[in-house]
């Protein structure tokens, strides 16, 4: 039924003429990442495009209406149900579509459509095409964006694209990573009552939406430390004078663990972030340390010039399930390799800048600013 669908889609797409002043954003979660970024960018620099939204869940659209209004007062935007009638109407008259993790996946393209993958991360994990487990269809898409000329031909792999489709623009998410966010992340944690306010983004071992699997060693837990261990860790950060949030990854089975409340830790889902009128990359910008493991947001990070953690305990099994699109990612993980409790909480008490650090990041990121500005152009302004 759906590929009938979406051929009917592919076809519909060939008729309907586009308005060029309509843009359509998608992502994953709703209302998040290089999607929402996008459209706070225009939202605030050009009213006359209108924006439309196609959602999962609509039961949530009081709360994206709500963080909305903490970067952007223009109101003028739709919220439509993504798998509806209405939302794939607009899908086939707007000009220009954003989206992170895919769109009527399938569905062909023609020439005045343009559809642009803001993706989701530049990838230290194998992606797509060069991910030997990937049994899925790739979202077509006439553009995809990079950070570097290196990442640029990673991607023009990974999703089997010609190169110049890859275009060298930066990533929009990091320009919510590089505005002062002080007046809105103070929801979460008061920075200034804390030495140090550590982030620690695991990314899954094993999944429960989207592309079902396990990576790396299966684990029900938090790498490196049980659940239980988290009291040794709060006592820790007591210690310390500082402060965790953990931000679990939307796909992670551990999104649906009840845990402990902690008086130096914070576990924090994407909902709680909606619920707070927050986008993740603003609550990133606020932040003093970062600890993560094969996620792709210390990529990001790496532009703000602040101390790394790699938390890595299953690297080999990691690269024998999942795989790197570096034949030796250490050389590229420009920070503290952590793979034990006791190294974790001596990094903790004195985090540092590794030496390779800077090398690294202009190797990633050929481009730093404007990211939005630099897509609107090359895109829709050129």
């Amino acid at each position: 039924m759906k590929k009938i669908l979406f051929y009917i889609i592919s076809l519909l797409d060939y008729v309907f003429q586009k308005n060029n002043k309509k843009v359509v954003y998608t992502s994953f979660p709703d209302f998040s990442d290089n999607s929402f970024a996008m459209f706070i960018y225009i939202s605030n620099n050009y009213q006359e495009y209108q924006s439309i939204w196609l959602i999962d869940k609509m039961e949530k659209v009081d709360l994206y209406k709500k963080m909305t209004l903490n970067y952007t007062k223009n109101d003028k935007y739709k919220i439509v149900k993504k798998n509806s009638l209405i939302g794939i109407y607009y899908y086939l008259t707007s000009k220009y579509v954003f989206f992170s993790h895919g769109l009527y996946t399938g569905v062909s393209i023609p020439k005045n459509h343009f559809v642009i993958n803001l993706w989701h991360g530049m990838p230290l994990k194998s992606i797509a095409y060069l991910d030997v487990e990937f049994k899925g269809i790739i979202q077509k898409a006439k553009y995809i964006i990079s950070t570097s000329p290196m990442y640029q031909e990673i991607l023009a792999n990974a999703f089997k694209i010609n190169k110049s489709n890859v275009l060298v623009t930066g990533q929009p998410r990091n320009d919510l990573l590089l505005t002062d966010s002080s007046n809105i992340s103070y929801k979460f944690v008061v920075k200034d009552s804390y030495k140090n306010i550590f982030m620690w983004m695991p990314t899954y071992r094993r999944s429960i939406l989207g592309d079902i699997r396990v990576d790396g060693n299966e684990t029900d837990s938090l790498p490196i430390i049980s659940i239980k261990d988290l009291d040794e860790l709060n006592l820790v950060l007591k210690e310390i004078n500082s402060f965790m949030i953990i931000k679990l990854h939307p796909m992670d089975i551990l999104t649906l663990k009840k845990f402990d409340i902690y008086t130096n830790i914070s576990i924090i889902k994407n909902n709680d972030l909606e619920i707070k009128g927050m986008q993740l990359y603003t609550l990133l910008a606020d932040i003093d340390v970062l600890l993560t493991d094969y996620s792709s947001v210390y990529i990001d990070f790496l532009l703000t010039g602040k101390p790394i953690a790699f938390i890595v305990e299953d690297m080999e099994a990691y690269f024998n399930s999942r795989g790197f699109v570096f034949n030796r990612p250490v050389d590229y993980m420009p920070g503290a390799i952590i793979t034990n409790k006791e190294s974790f909480f001596e990094f903790l008490k004195t985090p540092y800048i590794h030496s390779n650090y800077k090398k690294i990041a202009l190797k990633f990121n050929s481009v730093i600013e404007n990211s939005s500005e630099n897509i609107f152009r090359k895109v829709i302004n050129k």
